[in-house]
């Protein structure tokens, strides 16, 4: 057994019971077509497995990783790509798609958008928006305390 073949028969063993049978072949296979890439680079099987670090650490990081909603092999492969500082062309394809197709956090920052967006800085302290309305200035808390008046009226109104 070869150092690829352990590295992977470790790393199964150390998953096991910690996601679902079919998270631990995607991770399984994925590790697989990784080295075997690194490989093809020009490393050995020795460099690449001691960059990933030992299996079990590994797996812990996984499946701490693995409950992510948002999480998917593309976004694995963008950030373990990352640590190693290069990304592969199908990575890239993959990603831009994604991008394309999903929401994400930054979305909420782009002109035109209206939603609720809310940011926080060390040196300003929260902003929250409602599209272009700053919700948490003064002015902002005036409407909402108009609005909340003019629905108790209401409200009070309907009782009578």
């Amino acid at each position: 057994m070869d150092a690829k073949d352990e590295f992977i028969a470790e790393l199964s063993q150390a998953l096991f019971g910690k996601m679902t049978q079919a998270q631990i072949n995607g991770q399984i296979q994925y590790y697989d077509r990784y080295i075997m890439e690194e490989v093809r680079k020009g490393k050995t099987q020795e460099q690449v497995i001691e960059e990933l670090g030992t299996p079990q650490l590994l797996a812990k990081t996984i499946a701490l990783t693995a409950d992510k909603p948002a999480e998917s092999p593309f976004d694995r492969k963008a950030r373990t790509s990352m640590l190693f500082g290069e990304q592969s062309d199908a990575a890239k394809d993959d990603t831009e798609e994604k991008k394309r197709r999903a929401y994400s956090e930054a979305d909420q920052f782009e002109p035109g958008y209206r939603g609720v967006k809310a940011e926080f800085s060390a040196e300003k302290g929260w902003d929250i928006r409602l599209g272009k309305f700053k919700i948490n200035s003064w002015y902002g808390m005036g409407i909402i305390l108009g609005i909340i008046l003019i629905i108790s009226g209401i409200i009070e109104k309907f009782k009578s």
